[in-house]
């Protein structure tokens, strides 16, 4: 009855986890987990590389001030007032509508071509910032450069009726390339974190194998499982029988 309950005890006892356990585990499977973290990485890698789009980002600029006559204070005090206005006028439908034409990109819609568009301005400064996003940089480059040309006319001759705003920085639309950057490049930084993760996945799996693991391997278990202490040594159960005798023939 004593050694039942003993059983019993041994049984019911909690699996105590220790960090040689982590440890123990690493070295058993480290290349398996190398092996996973280098086949996610270059999976999902591929798979964007393939069906990613990527989008490019050309900029633009414009300056608010009065081109003509003197610079005096108020003058300056209304260029500083007329930033907010400039850049409301940027995507009105007239300045849209003319740049789509201007290109014969009459299948864009002036919606969609004001969600293209970005304008910004820092505080206190007269130098607005207009930014357009395509799908090929071509068309982003001569989008605003359009959108920058249209923009300036429309506002000095129908809205201030003097000219106060001045297209800068022109863009090289010959050369396109150079004047746009890729705003939405391929992240190795989410791809590594992606490859940290599946790892984790990967040895949290062998680790739950490894505690979950009942069978008896070594003495510990034996006095783990069974509540026995061993007293010799557990034969390997896969030493070859003539390797077995020799060593009892030995002994005797």
């Amino acid at each position: 009855m004593e050694e039942t309950r003993s059983m019993e005890e041994t049984k019911n006892r909690e699996i105590e986890i220790r960090f040689g356990d982590f440890v123990k585990v690493f070295c058993r499977c480290w290349w398996v987990l190398l092996l996973v973290g280098a086949l996610v990485c270059g999976g999902v890698f591929g798979v964007l590389k393939l069906t990613h789009v990527p989008l490019y980002t050309a900029t633009a600029k414009v300056y608010i001030i009065r081109t003509s006559g003197s610079m005096q204070a108020a003058q300056v005090s209304i260029s500083n007032a007329l930033v907010s206005d400039f850049i409301e006028s940027v995507t009105m439908g007239n300045v849209l509508t003319q740049t789509r034409e201007e290109l014969g990109m009459n299948s864009l819609s002036n919606k969609e071509l004001s969600s293209m568009v970005k304008v910004s301005n820092t505080e206190g400064s007269r130098l607005i910032t207009l930014s357009v996003t395509a799908r090929s940089a071509k068309d982003a480059v001569d989008l605003v450069d359009s959108l920058a040309r249209n923009s300036v006319e429309y506002f000095n001759d129908n809205l201030v009726k003097e000219e106060y705003s001045q297209y800068v920085d022109k863009l090289d639309t010959e050369h396109p390339e150079s004047c746009v950057v890729v705003s939405n490049p391929i992240s190795k930084s989410k791809i590594l974190l992606v490859g940290i993760a599946a790892v984790l996945l990967a040895y949290l799996v062998f680790f739950i194998i490894y505690v979950t693991d009942d069978k008896i391997n070594t003495a510990e278990d034996l006095d783990q499982y069974l509540g026995i202490n061993l007293l010799g040594q557990i034969p390997y159960r896969h030493t070859p029988r003539e390797k077995t005798a020799a060593a009892k023939g030995d002994k005797a």
